[in-house]
């Protein structure tokens, strides 16, 4: 990821971005073509929609289900270990002929510094093969995740929960007008250690992986750090925190 910034954006705001790239997440957004699949209605569907980089064979093929998403992950991982896409092309039929051909590889130099669990899970992504590449499901399980990488242990080893504090003094606004301002404020007005504490304790407090802080989550929280709150009290502020939002 470091390398994508460094080799398209070249002002110095740009700069600044790249030196503190670890401090920043990666969101999914743009579901407006997306589409919901169910066990009781589980066709194909046609239609090459999408960027030509991240298109899976069958999509390619115009004949697909959610099995080309686990393919657009995998063309995902690779370019933010390396700053490139693994199937390029001047045209789009090029890049097409690519990933039909399922022409990519490790021989990047960036690559060296990657395990092999990593490279792993990539090849299970991009299997042309729809019935052998790897569900999400089963991505999940996989030692990448399991053995590799341990999000819970990292985020909450050096804690600070004096946040906790805070939190339970919260009291909801008095009307959706100072509700507004408030969150104008945390949003625009934080700092950028601010931000990085509050959300290691938010991923802390939701251990579920929701992305939102639930009334359960959060009074569990409290009681495992020693804090004793009523069930009078916490209701009357539990209801402004449950829909907060990462």
């Amino acid at each position: 990821m470091k390398n994508y910034f460094s080799k398209n954006y070249n002002s110095l705001k740009a700069k600044k971005v790249v030196e503190n790239i670890t401090d920043y997440e990666i969101k999914l957004i743009d579901f407006g073509c997306s589409k919901l699949f169910s066990k009781k209605n589980h066709k194909k569907i046609r239609g090459i929609i999408g960027t030509s980089l991240y298109c899976s064979p069958e999509v390619i093929n115009n004949l697909y289900d959610e099995k080309c998403d686990e393919w657009s992950c995998g063309v995902m991982m690779y370019i933010m270990l390396t700053g490139e896409a693994p199937f390029q092309g001047e045209t789009e039929k090029k890049i097409f002929e690519k990933i039909k051909k399922c022409e990519y590889n490790f021989d990047l130099p960036k690559f060296q510094e990657v395990n092999e669990n990593c490279k792993d899970l990539i090849r299970k992504l991009l299997e042309p093969n729809i019935n052998k590449r790897i569900k999400a499901s089963e991505a999940l399980r996989h030692p990448f995740f399991t053995e590799e990488f341990n999000p819970n242990k990292a985020l909450t080893e050096n804690k600070d929960l004096s946040v906790l504090d805070i939190l339970i003094k919260i009291k909801p606004p008095p009307n959706k007008f100072h509700e507004a301002i408030t969150a104008f404020l945390c949003v625009n007005y934080i700092s950028k250690d601010e931000e990085k504490r509050l959300r290691e304790v938010f991923r802390y407090i939701d251990k579920d992986s929701k992305n939102y802080l639930s009334q359960k989550s959060i009074e569990n929280c409290l009681k495992e750090n020693g804090y004793l709150v009523s069930k009078k009290k916490f209701k009357s502020y539990s209801l402004l925190l449950h829909q907060t939002y990462i």
